[in-house]
């Protein structure tokens, strides 16, 4: 049963939205250092290959790794959160991302099908990610002619 100690209120859930709104943006727009302010001061990014990252300067050193795309585009589906039963507060992203890069024959896309597995906390009075964990359900590349 839901009582109003065991559920999000309407405020947190689109602050918590708004994180995910916001490191999509902030990845897109190569705002590095940004991404990193998302996160709590000890906060961990597990990438794609299970590697984890923990602390804002390793997180925002790991997200460079971005730049070896020309440009990248992150489309965000369905976002949800709730209270875990050990009174953590998780959610759950998906997100198609596109990561464009010029080729001599026109451009290669490399799309990902993505769902983040977030644990958050609330640090100096605002939330933030304490764990975001990315996991691939399906990638592949299409070249597009110019």
């Amino acid at each position: 049963m839901n009582t109003p100690s065991n559920t999000l209120s309407q405020s947190d859930r689109f602050e918590l939205s708004q994180l995910a709104i916001r490191y999509a943006a902030a990845v897109d727009d190569r705002d590095f250092d940004a991404v990193g302010t998302l996160f709590a001061a000890d906060g961990e990014l597990i990438v794609e290959t299970g590697a984890a990252r923990q602390g804002r300067d390793a997180i925002v050193a790991a997200m460079r790794g971005i730049e070896r795309y020309d440009a990248t585009f992150h489309h965000l589906g369905q976002i949800q959160h709730w209270l875990a039963e050990d009174s953590s507060v998780r959610g759950e992203v998906y997100c198609i991302a596109h990561h464009f890069t010029a080729t001599d024959g026109g451009t290669a896309d490399r799309v990902m099908y993505i769902r983040y597995s977030d644990t958050f906390i609330r640090e100096d009075g605002r939330w933030c990610f304490a764990r975001r964990a990315l996991r691939s359900t399906w990638s592949g590349q299409e070249d597009k002619p110019e």
